[in-house]
């Protein structure tokens, strides 16, 4: 099993279902485990800016891999 694919695709249930504190959660858990992948941080900056974390953001839309 690849842990850290899982979490990514949790993360995007999350953002599916409208929780996005709690895709940003496993989207971090993600990368924790590794994920480098630009999805992964366009995703979780477009979570971050539905609950207005601006600034977080756009940190992770400026990653070089996004």
């Amino acid at each position: 099993m690849n842990k850290k694919k899982y979490y990514y695709y949790l993360g995007l249930c999350y953002c599916a279902e409208g929780k996005y504190s709690e895709a940003i959660e496993k989207f971090l858990k993600a990368e924790k485990l590794g994920l480098k992948h630009y999805l992964l941080y366009y995703n979780l900056g477009t979570a971050y800016i539905e609950i207005n974390k601006l600034d977080n953001a756009k940190e992770c839309l400026k990653s070089p891999l996004s």
